[in-house]
């Protein structure tokens, strides 16, 4: 988190204060703590507690970024001024159960590929919330996934609209050409235009909304013409069905990792204050 961050996120939330407790509230000190509300991977502590930092108050954790956390736990402790601990409360939860939410999604990702693959990677995409990128792709880190691409200027991954501008074979001669230490990435979606570009240059071939026999027959014909480039999956990979495509993957992209997780339920409690 960066300072930036603290005056976008308090900006945002309090553009001109916090009127309710300015009007209704004294300058006292005050003791509070986090709980959790139901079981999950907690994930984001860090980051409430620098936030607090910025508003001279203090919070302690008492667990660690991606430790399982139970109903009932005691995540982290704050005291301060009251007015500024209320100030920050919403941001800080916000981003905690937000962060906790996308860590525990990606973990039962991971967990369900382990005992087929215990190399696959569960990787996310840029389907994320503008402006909150970083924390997301950091709770995907968390969760035992891997960021993928942060951002544009990252890695190189040409998709199907780049082919569909450019063509594949003037592509294809650009990229012969083209030396850079990035990642090199191309995404396929036909066994036609994965036999195209088997043997140029890209260190990923993605394979885009593949059927699982399709993504088999891939697989097995990359690793015979091709064995040192990784393989990608990516499209329409859930929780039902994911285990069935990690046998033929290195990487397996997820975009509903950080598009369509559920933030877990943690509430902040004031058990006290000093006059």
């Amino acid at each position: 988190m960066n300072h930036d961050d603290y005056v976008r996120f308090i900006t945002e939330d309090a553009p001109s204060g916090d009127v309710t407790s300015d009007v209704f509230i004294n300058d006292v000190q005050c003791e509070g703590y986090g709980i959790a509300k139901e079981d999950f991977y907690v994930a984001g502590l860090e980051e409430i507690r620098d936030f607090y930092k910025f508003l001279n108050v203090e919070l302690k954790t008492l667990l660690y970024d991606g430790m399982h956390v139970v109903n009932g736990d005691i995540l982290f402790t704050v005291e301060g001024n009251i007015k500024n601990v209320l100030k920050g409360e919403r941001v800080s939860l916000n981003i905690l159960q937000r962060m906790s939410g996308i860590a525990t999604k990606t973990r039962r990702f991971v967990d369900i590929v382990r005992p087929v693959n215990d190399k696959v990677i569960i990787a996310a995409t840029r389907k994320t919330t503008p402006g909150f990128r970083y924390y997301e792709k950091r709770a995907v880190e968390i969760g035992s996934g891997w960021t993928h691409r942060l951002n544009l200027s990252d890695a190189i991954l040409i998709k199907d609209n780049h082919i569909a501008t450019a063509g594949i074979n003037k592509i294809c001669e650009i990229n012969r050409n083209y030396k850079t230490e990035l990642t090199k990435e191309i995404e396929v979606t036909t066994m036609d235009e994965l036999k195209r570009i088997i043997s140029e240059p890209f260190d990923i071939i993605m394979l885009d909304n593949f059927s699982v026999e399709m993504a088999r027959e891939s697989y097995s014909y990359i690793r015979r013409i091709a064995p040192d480039k990784k393989i990608e999956i990516s499209g329409g990979i859930t929780e039902e069905n994911i285990a069935l495509y990690a046998p033929f993957a290195d990487i397996i992209s997820v975009g509903a990792l950080t598009h369509s997780y559920r933030s877990v339920d943690i509430s902040m409690e004031i058990k006290g204050v000093r006059i």
